[in-house]
C-alpha cells in the first residue's frame, strides 16, 4: 500500500515513532534523552480516549516505557490504567488475540529490529515472531473485522529502489530543535 511512502522527516527512528505517537516530533531530530522537555502535544491515544475508542499498547521495553512517554503527561494519564502492558515476548497481546479480548486499537512496540540484515541477527527470527504475531491475530476471534498496519521504520540495509526525497518541508511545521550543540 505504500511503495513511495517516505517517513515522516528524513531523520532517526526515535523522532519518526514520535510522529507514529502524535503526528509531531516537537522539532526534535534526534531521540529525546531525558534532560530535553517532552513533547507538548497530544496523541493519537488521546483521541482515542477521548472518542470512548478502547486501545492499548503492548511494549516490550522495561517499566512500560513507549515511544509516547515522550509527550507530557502521557505516563501520568495512562502509566496505571491497564493501557500500557510491558509484555517481553509479547505472550499476553497472543493470549488475548487468541481470547478475542483485544480493545478495538492495539499497537505492538517492538524496539530491536530483529528483521535487519547484520552479521549477528537471523532475520529469519524476526520473521517468525512477526507470523506469530499476525497468526494470533488471523486465527483468533478478532479475525473478521481486523486490520493490521504492519511498518518498518526503515528499510533495514535493504536495498530500497525508490530514492526517498532530499528536500522535505516540515511536516508539523515546528523548526528544529538542535539537542546536539
Amino acid at each position: 500500500t505504500s511503495d513511495t511512502w517516505f517517513n515522516a522527516a528524513p531523520t532517526r527512528t526515535q523522532p519518526n515513532r514520535y510522529y507514529i505517537m502524535g503526528a509531531t516530533s516537537g522539532g526534535y531530530t534526534y531521540p529525546i534523552m531525558g534532560n530535553e522537555p517532552l513533547i507538548q502535544s497530544k496523541t493519537i491515544f488521546d483521541s482515542l480516549q477521548a472518542a470512548g475508542v478502547s486501545w492499548k499498547i503492548y511494549t516490550q521495553l522495561p517499566d512500560g516505557y513507549t515511544y509516547a512517554s515522550v509527550f507530557a503527561g502521557f505516563m501520568t494519564r495512562y502509566g496505571s490504567t491497564g493501557n500500557i502492558v510491558t509484555d517481553p515476548t509479547f505472550s499476553q497481546f497472543i493470549a488475548d488475540a487468541q481470547a478475542g479480548t483485544l480493545p478495538a486499537v492495539v499497537f505492538l512496540e517492538k524496539p530491536d529490529g530483529d528483521e535487519k540484515p547484520n552479521s549477528d541477527n537471523n532475520i529469519q527470527d524476526g520473521v517468525a515472531e512477526t507470523r506469530q504475531l499476525i497468526d494470533a491475530v488471523m486465527y483468533g476471534p478478532s479475525w473478521k473485522d481486523s486490520v493490521i498496519i504492519f511498518t518498518f521504520d526503515e528499510e533495514g540495509g535493504l536495498y530500497g529502489h525508490v530514492v526517498p526525497p532530499t528536500n522535505v518541508p516540515s511536516p508539523d511545521g515546528i523548526k528544529p530543535v538542535d539537542i546536539c550543540t
